[in-house]
């Protein structure tokens, strides 16, 4: 059996995860913004998700 591939919501997901250390270090002011750039993209899933 083949294995699926995963969604760009999975593959953000697991991007965001990566950067969980990063995101620890950052100060606090900071991490704010950081979490806005991955609420931004996932505003976006669902057209990256249909171009192939």
């Amino acid at each position: 059996m083949g294995k699926t591939n995963p969604t760009y919501r999975d593959q953000l997901r697991r991007l965001e995860e990566d950067w969980q250390p990063f995101r620890r270090a950052l100060r606090v002011q900071y991490q704010e913004e950081f979490d806005q750039l991955f609420d931004e993209a996932r505003q976006f899933a669902d057209a990256a998700g249909d171009s192939k």
